[in-house]
């Protein structure tokens, strides 16, 4: 073969590689994009967050501003008697839409949620997360409510008609949360595909699919972009929420680990 041709296949060749490097980078997901909001004294833009309540409060419960968190206390925030009244609950949201440090856009996003479950009324408390509420004059008037117990995580469909707060059982996961230790929630939400994944720690993801589907699902709405911390039953600390956009945490899992495990 002339020393022509030889050249001419090199460069067919390296011609099909680029094709195909291309290809794989045009098919491969997207790298996700982060912001990270510090929720230390001095550090976040509460004008971005808005206070809200549930119907059967006459107004939003505060955070408390500490040093290196936000949280909901049994003084400041809560009584003995709003917990037998089941008014104890302190929500602040937040649009994921506006955050361009994490990417345009919310209709694929996930927050990860840095917290710490503190002393609660009976036992310990039940720091969670507000998704994709529906809000009326301040009011929640519908909402996926996840919670994180010291003995579960429980995800909640929550209504309410007006005046009183209702809550339909979604989902829950057998697990011990460590009140001790500092805790990690996160939280998919797909508008394109109505599915929400919600993982706490390590553990395997819950699903909620076909969400807003009012054949297939309990939660009767659509997802939005907007998502919030919420304080209950007592002593609630959150650190930090990281935004990623889009999101990571599966909805369904095709292929095993690479190390051939399985649950």
């Amino acid at each position: 073969m002339s020393f022509t041709r030889r050249i001419s296949w090199v460069v067919v060749v390296l011609g099909m590689l680029a094709g195909w490097v291309c290809t794989k980078a045009d098919t491969a997901a997207p790298t996700p994009n982060v912001k990270v909001i510090d929720f230390s004294r001095g550090h976040w833009d509460s004008s971005a967050w808005t206070p809200v309540r549930l119907a059967n409060d006459p107004a939003p419960r505060g955070f408390v501003q500490q040093a290196d968190s936000i949280a909901t206390t049994m003084t400041n925030t809560f009584s003995e008697s709003d917990y037998g009244a089941e008014r104890d609950n302190s929500i602040l949201i937040h649009d994921t839409a506006p955050d361009t440090a994490a990417g345009g856009g919310g209709d694929d996003v996930q927050v990860e949620l840095a917290f710490t479950i503190g002393k609660g009324f009976h036992g310990f408390s039940a720091p969670g997360l507000c998704v994709s509420p529906q809000i009326k004059d301040g009011v929640v008037v519908q909402s996926i409510a996840v919670f994180v117990a010291d003995y579960t995580m429980a995800i909640w469909l929550q209504q309410t008609d007006g005046k009183i707060v209702r809550y339909r059982h979604l989902a829950q996961l057998a697990r011990w949360n460590d009140p001790g230790k500092p805790h990690t929630l996160r939280c998919r939400v797909s508008q394109p595909q109505a599915s929400v994944a919600v993982q706490i720690d390590d553990a395997d993801p819950i699903v909620l699919s076909f969400v807003g589907n009012s054949s297939l699902s309990f939660v009767p709405f659509k997802l939005n972009s907007v998502v919030g911390v919420w304080g209950c039953h007592g002593v609630c600390e959150f650190q930090r929420m990281r935004i990623v956009k889009p999101g990571i945490l599966p909805f369904i899992v095709q292929t095993p680990p690479p190390d051939g495990s399985r649950n």
